[in-house]
Order: structure tokens, then C-alpha cells, then sequence
């Protein structure tokens, strides 16, 4: 046992773990592991009276924040058991794993909630977004795409997703067995790839599916990028010109990306279609999480933090940016208290000093402070390009 009643799951519970999550959720098993895997490493289970009352899989993973990865795990699949809702077992539940991560070296969490307000309590803040962009084919602009097939998950592809990733504010830094999970290679469904090469390098790739487009119309369907990374502009074109390949049968296209994403500016007609779903992150070593990150701006600033859930967090810090490193040490005290929250939500560039202000999450006179810190924790907007 780790703390309280939590503990790694085992092939015993696997009886157990199926039926929370059945009851929780519209699925009877995890959607990104088999059967077997229900119980795979990173799967916990919290016991009440040697009953499995709770589970949740925190997937160890990088997200990168300043081109650099931060040490995270990717929650998903939280359930508890019904006839206990209410009562705090998810608060106990959820603090132990918390603790749990943190003394195993986890500098932040990041989720997608069902219902955020119980994540809120648990010091997690709203903090990016997933954006699905949908475009009629048609509207991409014409050419001839220059590309060749490729084999997802091979190492060029995975450095190429890493340099990719790296540029932005959020992408998870996707451990190996990530590229073989459900998420990028749906099982029974038949996946392409294509790639731009630029002498020996990967310059880009994309990896899609078709799925149906009419009921009754069986050679008419949408295209759907299940991943797509480019290095340059000349990738990102020849990427998109090679799905226009697929009309005239293909109607429409779906791909992730960010909010500046050059494929929206580049289609003809109406923008197209964005959908949005937005992930939580929750700050777990301070020191580490501002310690292993990236910054584009030098300066310091002090705060003092309040984290109820993990009191190692709480107290005066001093943050320090030199030449892009960050250095944090404890301090006496500071004029500037944030809450754990807080920090999260300006951890990702998510929030700014003026956003605090209005949500009343800090005073009027703090907000010279807090954009000091803002400051040196910008970065481009957070996003996420995996759906987990």
C-alpha cells in the first residue's frame, strides 16, 4: 500500500477496475487498452475495507513547456465508485495520488476532466486546449504533394514529432509505447502514412484513416489525421497539397493542431469548422516544474504558494531566469500569494494578470507581480495534440 488506501493495480482487480469504470463511463473497458492491459503499470486503485472503490491510470510522460519536457503524467479514466460519490473518496483517493506522483519525481498533471469542479479542489486549472479543425477537401489549395509512404512510430518519425512538439506550448513528450496505444493505431482500422523527406531527413509526416461519410454511401468518406508533425513550410504544403489526392470520393478533413495552425490560413471558401476541448494541469514539485522547463525571457520574481493537497509546495519561492534555464530557491517571504491553481493556469501561458483580476483569484494591487511572472512564463498558446 502507497498512501491511505491507494496501491498499483493487479491482474486480481482487473474484475473490479472493469466495473467502475462500465459505471462511470459509456465503456465497459479502458478505450485505450485491452482487456489484458486493464491493469497495466500506471493503472492505481484506491482500497476502502479491502473493497477496490476507486481507480485512475496516470500514464508517465513528458509536456513540453519552453521547448523543453517536463517531467508529467497524463491522467485519464478517473472512477469511483457510485455508491460512494459525494462522500470525499475521490478527494482521498485523488490526494494520495497526487503524493504519490510527486515523491516519484512528476512535476505536473495534466487531464481532461468530465466535470471540472472536482479537479479545481484538487488545485487543477483550466489550461489549454485541443483544437479539431474540419475543412471540406476541396478547400485545400491544389498541387501535387511530393511525398513517400512511411511507417508511423519509426525513429525519424518520432524525432520528427519531437522537433515538432518542441515548438509549441503543451504537446505530451510521448513515451515509446505511446506511438503502438489505440490512440495513434485504432485497433481494426486500416491507417496511412506519408511523410516529406529532405535528404536523409523527415521533414513532416501525416497519419490518417478514412471513416464513412454517408450512411448508405460506402465510397464516400472524411479523411481523419490521427497525427501530423512538421519542421518547415515547405513540409506543411506538400502535406497538404497530398490530401487533396483524395477527392473527389473524400469530403471532408479533420486534423489537431494549434491555434495558428498554417493549414486553417491556407484553405479556400470558409474557415473551416473548429471544435475545442479543454484539458486541466495541476502543479506537483513546484521546484521541478519550474526547474525542467524552458523559458524565452530572463528576469526573477517571488511568490508565495498555498497547496493544501501537497504541503511540500507551500511557502516563499523565488524564481530566477538565466539565459533561458530556470533556478528556484525558497525564500523568507513574498508581497505575491498565488494558489496552487493559479500558478498552473499561468504555468501554460493560459492565463495572464488581468484574467486573474477579473476571476477574483488575486487582488488588484498584485497584478504588477503576478504579470512579472507572466512574463517570464510566456510562451505561444497551450495546446494539446493528443486526445488520451
Amino acid at each position: 500500500m502507497l498512501s491511505g488506501g491507494l496501491r498499483p493495480a493487479n491482474r486480481e482487480d482487473n474484475p473490479a477496475v472493469a466495473h467502475l469504470l462500465s459505471e462511470a463511463f459509456l465503456f465497459a473497458t479502458d478505450p485505450l487498452a485491452s482487456a489484458d492491459e486493464l491493469v497495466r503499470p500506471g493503472r492505481y486503485v484506491y482500497e476502502d475495507a479491502g473493497e477496490v472503490v476507486a481507480t485512475a491510470y496516470a500514464m508517465k510522460v513528458g509536456q513540453y513547456f519552453g521547448g523543453q519536457p517536463v517531467p508529467a503524467a497524463a491522467v485519464r479514466a478517473v472512477a469511483v465508485a457510485g455508491h460512494l460519490r459525494g462522500g470525499g473518496l475521490g478527494q482521498r483517493f485523488m490526494s494520495a495520488l497526487l503524493a504519490h506522483l510527486s515523491a516519484e519525481g512528476t512535476a505536473v498533471s495534466v487531464l481532461y476532466p468530465s466535470v471540472p469542479r472536482p479537479y479545481r479542489a484538487l488545485g487543477y486549472a483550466l489550461a489549454g486546449e485541443l483544437r479539431r479543425s474540419v475543412a471540406r477537401i476541396e478547400q485545400f489549395p491544389k498541387g501535387v504533394g511530393e511525398v513517400v509512404p512511411i511507417e508511423p512510430g519509426t525513429p525519424d518519425a518520432i524525432a520528427c514529432y519531437e522537433r515538432y512538439a518542441a515548438t509549441l506550448n503543451g504537446p505530451l513528450a510521448r513515451p515509446k509505447w505511446w506511438w503502438r496505444t489505440a490512440a495513434l493505431c485504432p485497433p481494426g482500422t486500416t491507417t496511412y502514412s506519408f511523410g516529406v523527406r529532405k535528404g536523409d531527413a523527415l521533414t513532416g509526416y501525416v497519419q490518417l484513416r478514412k471513416d464513412q461519410a454517408r450512411p448508405g454511401e460506402p465510397y464516400i468518406f472524411d479523411v481523419a489525421v490521427l497525427d501530423h508533425a512538421a519542421l518547415t513550410v515547405e513540409a506543411e504544403r506538400l502535406l497538404a497539397a497530398a490530401i487533396t489526392a483524395y477527392r473527389p470520393l473524400g469530403e471532408r478533413v479533420s486534423w489537431i493542431g494549434p491555434s495558428d495552425d498554417p493549414w486553417s490560413s491556407w484553405i479556400d471558401g470558409p474557415p473551416p469548422t473548429v471544435t475545442t476541448r479543454q484539458w486541466m494541469l495541476r502543479i506537483i514539485d513546484v521546484q521541478r516544474a519550474l526547474t525542467t522547463r524552458g523559458y524565452s525571457t530572463d528576469g526573477f520574481v517571488s511568490f508565495a504558494l498555498d497547496d493544501p493537497h501537497l504541503p511540500a509546495n507551500c511557502g516563499a519561492w523565488e524564481l530566477t531566469v538565466s539565459d533561458g534555464v530556470g533556478f528556484v530557491e525558497r525564500v523568507r517571504g513574498a508581497p505575491l500569494r498565488l494558489t496552487v491553481s493559479a500558478l498552473a493556469a499561468l504555468y501554460t501561458g493560459w492565463a495572464d494578470a488581468c484574467s486573474l483580476v477579473r476571476a477574483g483569484v488575486v487582488a488588484q494591487g498584485e497584478a504588477a507581480a503576478v504579470s512579472r511572472l507572466a512574463r517570464l512564463l510566456a510562451g505561444s498558446p497551450p495546446v494539446l495534440l493528443d486526445a488520451f
